[in-house]
């Protein structure tokens, strides 16, 4: 992956007189890459685009509102190393989740502050 600094050293390079092939040599990046960002006026941070599509299906799709009862309903039963922290990818229907991209579980804390109606950070 190119930086941002690679194409400014690049364009830095050609513009006091390196070629092209030299100042690709020279800020550590191939000839064709070299060749895209001088034709581009963008920097490849500005190029990129998010991560939007899934890659594949999500396993606890269907059952996700289950497994997170189950888990508010006993939370004694895991231990820490188990729970906290636990990230599941949740739908793409991110009106279900507040907008996350992902429904992360809570620690064992939250779950049983959770289950006795208070709230948690």
């Amino acid at each position: 992956m190119v930086t941002d600094r690679q194409v400014r050293k690049l364009r830095k390079l050609v513009s006091t007189g390196y070629t092209l092939e030299r100042g690709a040599v020279k800020a550590a990046m191939g000839e064709t890459t070299a060749r895209k960002y001088m034709n581009s006026e963008n920097l490849p941070s500005e190029m990129s685009s998010a991560h939007t599509w899934r890659t594949r299906e999500d396993p606890f799709g269907e059952i996700w509102q289950e497994v997170r009862e189950h888990l508010e309903v006993n939370p004694g039963r895991f231990s820490d190393g188990q729970v906290t922290g636990r990230t599941v990818p949740a739908p793409c229907d991110r009106r279900r989740h507040g907008g996350a991209s992902h429904a992360t579980m809570p620690s064992r804390r939250g779950l049983a502050a959770a289950g006795r109606g208070e709230q948690t950070c």
